[in-house]
């Protein structure tokens, strides 16, 4: 929670900055800064910082033909997916007892990555405003601490216990998103909606992620 709290600092004090900024400018001509997309050079390059889920450092590479690459890498929030949590006790935990009852879990180490192909389309008449869909892969590895009590028919006996259980869980992810140039400023902010399916079970389960951000375009 710490580490969102400094990220959302970040880009509060970033956005005084660009209102500063523009306020010395005065009545000066300034320079546009064009979108990454529409600048007719080979790449960009922009780095920066998201809030949402994940939460944490997002790095974009873009090439000629409205394309480009980005890397996140962050962090999730525990609570977002504590049903499937519990539900994982039951159906990924072998135990050596004849019966067992979930009573709770902590989660930690939640650690998250994603790499995909960005690509974008104007909008039309709005300056600097793209909208974008983007396709590719993602990776989440936690610990899980798990509290449960167990029951033994022979001898009879009820006792509470605890397990640790490291997770990695992966598979393809789609969002789509809206991304815009600050004028007169080498900013760009964007969000963003997406699906990501897990495939670790055999199966494809859909979990729904998000998030916004501000990044520095090189």
């Amino acid at each position: 929670m710490k580490s969102a709290k400094f990220i959302v600092l970040i880009i509060f004090l970033t956005g005084i900055h660009t209102v500063q900024a523009q306020m010395r400018s005065g009545g000066k001509k300034l320079k546009r800064v064009v979108c990454p997309i529409e600048s007719g050079k080979d790449l960009n390059f922009s780095l920066g910082a998201r809030i949402g889920d994940p939460y944490g450092i997002t790095a974009k590479l873009y090439f000629p033909e409205r394309l480009a690459v980005e890397l996140v890498a962050g962090r999730t929030f525990s609570g977002l997916h504590d049903q499937a949590n519990e539900q994982a006790f039951y159906t990924e935990i072998e135990l050596p007892f004849d019966e067992t009852e979930y009573l709770g879990h902590e989660i930690s180490k939640l650690y998250t990555g994603q790499l995909r192909w960005v690509y974008h389309v104007d909008f039309p008449n709005y300056d600097g405003l793209d909208w974008y869909v983007a396709a590719g892969g993602q990776i989440r590895y936690f610990e899980i601490h798990y509290v449960f009590e167990f029951f033994n028919a022979n001898p009879p006996s009820a006792n509470v216990s605890s397990i640790d259980d490291p997770y990695i869980t992966l598979g393809p992810e789609l969002s789509v998103g809206v991304e815009y140039v600050i004028p007169y400023h080498t900013m760009s902010s964007f969000a963003e909606i997406g699906v990501f399916g897990d495939v670790n079970n055999g199966g494809l389960d859909s979990q729904f992620f998000g998030g916004l951000g501000i990044r520095y375009n090189f």
